[in-house]
Formats: structure tokens, sequence, C-alpha cells
């Protein structure tokens, strides 16, 4: 496949030495390996050639990969999700958990300063946290087919849109000549604060025949939000974000994360394909496609500050 095209993928990832499956697109798969989530969306997903959206060793099979194309493909660490890290296992004071409110115990996710961690032990007044992803330092062997490329400009509207916003309620798309204008269901109506500038840049990026996007509120008939002039931000696609939902959600929640840096998590088994390179466990409003780690991660910023 050419670089910057648009392809539909599906996979399903598992633990080379164990055989377990931690990611996958399709549902049965989900249902039958424990990783099912109510809340998820499964099916084939879009992803844009060379962009970085993929782990890089997927990204770099997709470019050698034609329509219609399966392959099993294993991949070292280094082309995964990296070595273990001894820096990114933290020790922090049991006080700063009491005076969060929080009763730490092993295997509780927790989040720090924007980092997700899982606690390992609890002992003589330390919490043991480790910033580590749970798959870091393992080989990890995919089954990924190339579907088809997506070529006319509406459909790659309407799959980036599902995949920025990855509702059971899809919104509504339509490409009126060079502007593009989407509805979103109520359900989303408090985050397109956080979300319109991103996006907006997002589609006119992927989508060269865009050169405006209008946010139609579902609340307001005819109302619309325009965020053509807002360059600023960096897209999902930049920052090599397959599921930019959650990070752009979870960029924003950092704010927050300041004045109360310790947050535990519900854990939801493995990762959720759609995240960057912290542990992905999310919270159940920023559940995305399906479980997994399949799409590239970023790197977990600085654990822990008692300044924060």
């Amino acid at each position: 496949m050419k670089q910057k095209t648009m392809v539909l993928v599906e996979f399903t990832g598992r633990e080379e030495e164990t055989g377990k499956v931690f990611d996958t697109t399709d549902e049965n798969a989900a249902r039958q390996n424990g990783i099912y989530r109510e809340n998820a969306v499964f099916g084939p997903i879009p992803v844009i050639v060379g962009n970085g959206d993929l782990l890089k060793g997927l990204d770099d099979a997709i470019l050698e990969m034609n329509e219609g194309e399966k392959r099993t493909i294993a991949l070292e660490p280094e082309k995964a999700f990296g070595e273990r890290k001894k820096e990114l296992v933290v020790v922090i004071p049991l006080h700063e958990f009491a005076r969060r409110k929080l009763r730490p115990f092993p295997g509780l996710i927790v989040d720090l300063n924007g980092a997700y961690g899982r606690v390992q032990t609890v002992s003589g007044g330390r919490v043991r946290v480790d910033m580590n992803n749970d798959l870091a330092g393992k080989t990890v062997v995919y089954e990924i087919r190339v579907l088809r490329e997506v070529k006319e400009a509406k459909e790659k509207a309407e799959l980036l849109t599902e995949k920025f916003f990855p509702l059971k309620e899809k919104a509504e798309v339509r490409l009126e000549k060079d502007v593009l204008k989407v509805r979103f269901p109520k359900e989303i109506a408090k985050q397109l604060g956080q979300l319109l500038v991103p996006f907006t840049k997002t589609m006119k990026e992927a989508i060269p025949e865009i050169k405006s996007v209008e946010i139609l509120d579902s609340f307001e008939k005819g109302a619309a939000k325009k965020a053509d002039s807002h360059e600023e931000s960096t897209s999902p696609a930049q920052q090599g974000n397959s599921h930019p939902t959650r990070e752009r959600v979870d960029e924003h929640k950092e704010e927050k994360i300041q004045e109360q840096p310790l947050k535990p998590q519900k854990p939801a088994g493995t990762k959720n394909y759609s995240a960057k390179k912290a542990p992905s466990v999310k919270s159940e409003s920023t559940d995305i496609y399906g479980p997994g780690t399949a799409f590239k991660k970023k790197e977990a910023p600085k654990p822990f500050s008692k300044n924060a």
C-alpha cells in the first residue's frame, strides 16, 4: 500500500509465549477470549498508511501488503511495546493515597499525573507502582488483514469520524462540496469543546478535499460551530494515535489530575486497542472499538510529583 492512503484493516494480537489474546477487532474473538466489553465497538478500522497510527512493526508490514492480503507478524519488543524500564517502577508514600481517600491494593490501576500504572505491592507505608505497559518486554504476534483501500472522500470522513468518536449511536456526516458537516448525538455534546479543534485539524489533513468543518449542535437545530481557523493543536494522526477520542479526553483530563494526581481506574482486562504508550486502561466513558493495544502508544510522562 502507498504512504498516506487510507485502508480498512482487521487484526488479532496474541502474546507469543502464552498465546493469550490481548487485542482484536473481531467481536467473536473478543468473546471467546474473555476480553469483550459491552460498550466497545468492534469491526474493521481505518488506518492511514505510514502515518504512525499503528505499532511500528504493523505499520511497516502494511506498506508491503496489498488489498485482501493477510499476514501473521511476530513483533519483537522494540517494534511493539518496548522493553521494560526500571525507572517506570516507582515508590509512592502510602499517605499520598490516604490523602486522596484511596486504599491501594495489588492489581489496582491508578492514574498518576496522566500516566497509568498498576499497584504491585503495599508494604511498610510505601506503595510500589509499575508504570510499564503490561506487554513491555514481550514478543507479540498479530494476524492482520488489509481489507481494502478507502478512496472516496465522504467514506473517509465517515470512517474517521467514527474512529474519532467511537459511539454506538453514530454521528451524522455530510460532505457538501468542500465543507464537512457533522451532527453528534447528545452523549458527545459535552466533549465538543475539547475535541473540536483536533478533530477538525485531523480531518483536513487526512482528506485534502475538505477545506472547512462545521459541527452541528444536536441540541440547537441549525446551530453550528466553526473550527476552521484553529490550527495550533497537534492532530491525533500526527501523534500516532490510533484512538483520538481516548487520547484527547485524557489530555484534557491531565489538567484535573494536577489537583488530584492519584485516581483509581476500573481494571478492564488488558489494554484498549486505540490508546498510546502508557497502560491503556480506560474509564467507561472513553471506551472504544475493542480491547487491545495494536495502536501506537506514547511513553508515559514523569510518573509522580508530590507537588502536583
